[in-house]
């Protein structure tokens, strides 16, 4: 109600700035949480059996994304950055300096993390990115995952004997091997007369190896593959 300034102009002036934005994904759905989890792995001690999983980096803004001098970063523990590649321009050493990241989703960086458990039970950390993005750094992605302390069979591939002349008992005989180990921290209890066959059709188990103490006869009684991969079991098979 101003009798001589009912309206009034103000001029307004701004200069619009182009700038980062980061967003991660993980290897685990729902991939934007930044929450991965990769949940069991045999906590067989550090430089034995592995998890690996996958953190995303890119950069949804217009300018460059900066990511400082050792700006991918995770406290000492279980988990591990094992590799940084980018998309463009592949390997990415950030001990030598900070890096960019190209705006407009030109460009990914994949941040390879490692789950190598030395205890059983649940674990966690965090994988802390510093950039320059204004709103989002550090970036916190949580990493979970658990320690089994079991033991874990693994069996070498199928055996083919090819075709055998149809002879009869005593006859003609092919043979194969089959390698037997144990991935997991804890003794494998193989039971007595605990490697047999669903249907006979003419296949038997001619013997037992173990890469430690020879050989192994469980006609007598139950016997045990050592852990961590410290022991192979070569099955000799007949057909």
């Amino acid at each position: 109600d101003d009798p001589d300034e009912a309206v009034t102009t103000v001029a307004l002036t701004g200069i619009g700035q182009r700038a980062p934005d980061i967003q991660a994904l993980d290897s685990v759905a729902p991939s934007g949480d930044l929450r991965l989890d990769f949940g069991g792995t045999h906590a067989d001690g550090a430089g034995h059996y592995c998890a690996t999983g996958t953190v995303s980096l890119i950069n949804t803004g217009e300018a460059a994304l900066t990511i400082a001098s050792n700006g991918i970063a995770l406290p000492a523990g279980a988990f591990a950055v094992d590799s940084i590649v980018s998309s463009t321009a592949g390997t990415v050493d950030l001990s030598a300096g900070p890096a960019t990241v190209a705006g407009g989703t030109q460009e990914i960086w994949r941040v390879t993390v490692l789950f190598d458990p030395t205890a059983a039970g649940a674990a966690s950390n965090q994988l802390i990115v510093t950039s320059d993005d204004a709103d989002e750094s550090p970036l916190h992605v949580v990493l979970l995952g658990t320690g089994l302390s079991e033991p874990d069979l693994c069996v070498g591939d199928t055996v083919s004997f090819g075709p055998v002349l149809n002879d009869g008992s005593g006859g003609r005989e092919a043979t194969g091997t089959l390698v037997l180990c144990n991935l997991g921290a804890l003794p494998l209890t193989v039971a007595q007369n605990g490697l047999g066959f669903g249907a006979t059709n003419g296949y038997r188990v001619i013997q037992i190896v173990s890469s430690l103490s020879g050989s192994v006869n469980l006609s007598t009684a139950s016997d045990v593959i050592g852990g961590t991969n410290s022991e192979t079991w070569t099955v000799t098979l007949g057909f």
